[in-house]
């Protein structure tokens, strides 16, 4: 799991841009560019970016387990599906 990676796919299949989604968390551009870098990000902030994307925080969360996104032969990126359990305790 990695937030970087997370956060950069979740706005890769949005509409939004990094400073677009800076502007509404609020926060800067360079703040959401050190997240993706770190793949660290607070959790009020975490939740916030999901509410944003419409996400739940779990979801969000396993997109970070995709290990790289791949060139596919169009020239489109590609990614891996994901599969998460949830274990009732």
């Amino acid at each position: 799991m990695n937030l970087g990676i997370s956060l950069k796919v979740a706005i890769a299949k949005s509409p939004m841009n990094n400073k677009m989604l800076a502007e509404m968390i609020p926060t800067s551009a360079q703040q959401v560019t050190n997240w993706i870098a770190s793949g660290s990000i607070n959790p009020k902030s975490l939740k916030r970016i999901c509410e944003l994307l419409d996400m739940k925080v779990s979801e969000f969360v396993a997109l970070g387990g995709i290990k790289k996104p791949r060139l596919g032969d169009s020239g489109l990126i590609s990614i891996d599906k994901v599969i998460i359990y949830e274990i009732n305790i």
